[in-house]
């Protein structure tokens, strides 16, 4: 149930509802085992009721309604993500990028997307005047809309010739964020990265740009140990240490010590 979605995660895929409904299916599945299968296959039967007991506490157990009611309310929720969704072009049914998906196409252009958008809050609008149940969906929808309208439809960074366009999406940092994840959890195996991360210096992200060669070519006159080499050979061997000087008393004047933290929010003033 868990790899049920394309691929995009939360909260694209939704494999806790994917998960329910097997449930569901199962349980009614069961349910006429006892009138189909043979006497004779009792031992073999025994155990598959023993498993519908189980799941009917779910299907029909005390908490049965209440499981209902929630898949209700997120069956119609997720149709009205998934018209922000598309009305966005981010993260297409059936795509086959998974979460590094880019989005929509360089064809559509800022205007014609900027009216997808508009047409699609008004018609969020009519809903919340006729759907008691969708209000608060939509209304976490539209006050997105608004929040971050400026930067849904990217803008140019320069013009033609060599047109660079800034991306709607933060998708590009997302993935290398999650490279550098998963380059520490194969040095140590850990799952929790937090205090990895926070120990990096700012600049770490940067030395991926040295498997791009017109980076290297720029910066170190051309790809290669040798060059490499060579550009830091002009830099003063004192600079880089005072740099991490800094850097960590700007980290020691900026966060607290942890066996302090509790202290601190456990305090309250007389």
């Amino acid at each position: 149930y868990s790899r049920a979605g394309c691929g995009y995660g939360f909260p694209f895929d939704l494999p806790w509802l994917e998960f329910y409904q097997r449930v569901v299916a199962v349980h009614d599945l069961l349910g006429g085992i006892r009138t189909t299968w043979p006497t004779k296959a009792g031992r073999v039967t025994d155990k598959f009721h023993r498993l519908h007991q189980i799941l009917d506490t779910v299907v029909r157990g005390e908490h049965a309604a209440d499981f209902a009611r929630v898949v209700v309310d997120i069956r119609r929720d997720q149709k009205i993500f998934d018209g922000f969704r598309h009305a966005l072009r981010i993260c297409p049914e059936q795509g086959k990028h998974r979460r590094n998906d880019e989005g929509a196409p360089a064809t559509l252009s800022p205007e014609k997307h900027r009216l997808i958008l508009k047409h699609f809050r008004g018609t969020l609008e009519w809903r919340m005047k006729r759907d008691a149940g969708a209000v608060t969906a939509c209304r976490i929808v539209i006050t997105h809309l608004d929040k971050y309208w400026p930067y849904l439809f990217g803008h140019r960074l320069t013009e033609k010739p060599g047109e660079i366009v800034a991306p709607r999406t933060n998708n590009i940092e997302e993935r290398e964020f999650r490279k550098l994840k998963y380059g520490c959890r194969r040095l140590h195996g850990r799952g929790r990265l937090v205090r990895d991360v926070n120990e990096m210096p700012a600049g770490t992200m940067l030395l991926q740009n040295l498997k791009n060669l017109e980076y290297c070519q720029t910066v170190f006159g051309g790809p290669g140990e040798d060059r490499i080499a060579e550009r830091f050979c002009q830099v003063d061997p004192v600079l880089p240490a005072k740099v991490m000087q800094n850097w960590k008393k700007d980290r020691a004047t900026t966060r607290l010590p942890r066996k302090l933290v509790p202290r601190l929010v456990s305090f309250s003033p007389p």
